[in-house]
């Protein structure tokens, strides 16, 4: 259901309203909020800050102890209770957000706060993957001016890494992915070169190192493929070499790779959300957007119609789902 095609979501948790991306303006506060009123703009994040925990407090991590991304909990944390029903039955939120719902309650710490005049069409993407790749890459793999970057895999999340690429600086920004269709896109995030791993019949890590005289100064891998990771590991350059995982892999794999890849000094890090804070750092990359510092990797704007009715007795959940995108 989230991620691997598989059901992740305990029992107790079905139904559920899902939906994770999307923009809004608040309606209602319930007492106690004093930061936000209500007409504010709002990005509502799958994961949330709290302020006040020691990873909220940390300038180093973004993984708050109360809020971070929660498949299964489907209730609200205050008092364990949803806040969807139908005809008596409880309607489970998603993550913290629910956001196919017309109208959602959200935690207050789930919510960014930002620019009335950005265009919510455009800018809700920022509540999840984009923010995420862009952040790899400027907040954990920080490549220097002039220097060169893998991207693994250019599906939104690996534009927008390739997009920090560009926006630090990055020489050289190659881009690695299966389908060769996406390089035309690729290029208007900055990517220089292409690699296609059918293409050749080495390991795709040898063939960057060779390109690059010994490996990338920084990769970044945005595809959930434990293989495409452990290349993205080996295809940085030994004394200085740094490889982001940002891609969710399946529960059962293992990244395996030999010692020696480590001890002659390439640094194998990781991410969630890119390391934004979402109340204190989103706000400032709707910013990039608006200031055309950084472009978002969305062909268009999706203004959508969603329409979900369900009925529900006791044998049958019957899910009518109308969707219209221009």
């Amino acid at each position: 259901m989230y991620t691997s095609g598989k059901p992740r979501a305990k029992p107790h948790c079905f139904l559920a309203s899902l939906g994770m991306k999307q923009e809004g303006s608040l309606r209602v506060l319930v007492k106690g909020v004093t930061d936000l009123e209500p007409g504010d703009h709002v990005l509502p994040v799958f994961t949330g800050e709290c302020k006040e925990c020691r990873h909220c407090k940390s300038e180093e991590s973004n993984m708050c102890d109360l809020l971070r991304i929660n498949t299964d909990r489907g209730v609200m944390l205050n008092d364990g209770k949803s806040r969807f029903s139908i005809r008596g039955q409880p309607i489970y939120h998603f993550v913290g957000t629910s956001t196919f719902s017309e109208y959602t309650v959200v935690h207050v710490g789930c919510l960014a706060k930002i620019n009335p005049a950005a265009p919510l069409d455009k800018v809700c993407v920022l509540s999840c993957g984009i923010s995420t790749g862009l952040g790899a890459t400027l907040n954990v793999a920080k490549p220097k001016k002039g220097s060169s970057v893998a991207i693994f895999g250019l599906g939104a999340v690996g534009l927008a890494a390739a997009e920090g690429a560009r926006i630090s600086g990055a020489s050289r920004i190659i881009g690695v992915d299966l389908n060769a269709s996406r390089f035309n896109e690729a290029k208007k995030f900055g990517v220089t070169e292409f690699v296609n791993p059918k293409d050749h019949d080495k390991p795709v890590h040898e063939v960057i190192a060779e390109m690059t005289n010994g490996g990338v100064d920084r990769s970044v891998e945005c595809t959930g493929s434990v293989s495409a990771m452990i290349s993205a590991f080996e295809c940085v350059h030994d004394g200085w070499g740094v490889a982001v995982l940002v891609g969710v892999p399946n529960k059962d794999d293992a990244f395996k790779t030999h010692p020696m890849n480590v001890l002659n000094e390439r640094t194998l890090k990781g991410t969630f959300f890119g390391n934004y804070k979402p109340r204190s750092d989103i706000p400032s990359v709707v910013e990039k957007y608006m200031n055309k510092v950084a472009s978002i990797p969305v062909n268009q704007s999706l203004p959508r119609r969603i329409i979900v009715s369900i009925s529900v007795d006791l044998k049958q959940s019957v899910y009518e789902i109308s969707q219209n995108i221009h």
